[in-house]
């Protein structure tokens, strides 16, 4: 998700919200 909430994944909306989770 653009949050950086995702399970097992990483954020895919923007290159600066990839948090992983």
């Amino acid at each position: 998700g653009r949050g950086g909430v995702e399970v097992g994944q990483f954020s895919s909306s923007s290159a600066g919200d990839n948090n992983p989770l």
